[in-house]
């Protein structure tokens, strides 16, 4: 048995979120790898709701954690 495990991860530093036809292209990016942490940054959302999230998050990523943009 390995004692490591394997990782996945994205950090991407995404334009455009406010955009529901980006937040389905974004979706559909992160739907094709197996990730296990996402890290986005976009500068302009200064609120980010479950529902929002859950345009552009793959399905079953139900954690999440915001830090909204500072102008």
């Amino acid at each position: 048995m390995n004692p490591l495990k394997k990782l996945s991860l994205c950090s991407w530093n995404v334009r455009g979120l406010n955009d529901p036809a980006k937040c389905l292209a974004v979706k559909k990016n992160l739907d094709a790898q197996p990730l296990q942490i996402i890290c986005l940054q976009e500068s302009k959302l200064t609120d980010v709701t479950h529902r929002k999230a859950a345009s552009f998050l793959p399905t079953g990523f139900s954690s999440i954690s915001f830090k909204g943009a500072a102008w």
